[in-house]
């Protein structure tokens, strides 16, 4: 594939140069990708609470995850799909999702090296989404780091 840093910032490849994930005992939990670590660029958040979800969350809509841009703009729910594969990050949004974010409906995330292999990235990613009501739960491709090892020794 071509340059990464070349390609349009609302099409679907993006070179992310800063990642952060948050720790279990955060009260939220999130993911965020930037193409730089100042914040200059394009940004997602993918966030969502550890705690229960309220009644008035129910109601408004609000009873799953959250993806925001660096423009501030956030839907709740719309990703249909995660996967991390090496060091590509490959998310599938609604239309509905991707057209309030003004972005394609598949964003690939080129993650610096050894990102996709961070053990904190992959379990958030997997506590984010689906911390959901369970219309909102994407389809999920985390293999894990290390295949069991199968056999006897």
């Amino acid at each position: 594939m071509g340059d990464r840093e070349a390609a349009d910032p609302n099409g679907p490849a993006r070179c992310a140069r800063a990642v952060a994930a948050s720790s279990p005992d955060d009260a939220l939990a999130f993911v965020a990708f930037a193409e730089t670590a100042d914040g200059d660029g394009w940004g997602i958040v993918i966030q969502a609470t550890r705690g229960e979800f309220t009644e008035q969350d129910r109601r408004l809509g609000m009873d799953t995850y959250s993806v925001s841009n660096e423009h501030g703009a956030s839907v709740y729910g719309g990703v249909r799909a995660c996967a991390v594969d090496g060091d590509v990050l490959r998310l599938a949004l609604t239309r509905d999702a991707a057209e309030q974010l003004g972005v394609e409906q598949d964003v690939e995330i080129q993650l610096p090296a050894g990102a996709g292999a961070a053990a904190r990235l992959r379990a958030e990613l997997a506590v984010v989404l689906t911390r959901s009501r369970a219309e909102e739960i994407p389809q999920l491709d985390l293999p894990p780091l290390h295949p069991p090892i199968s056999g006897t020794l």
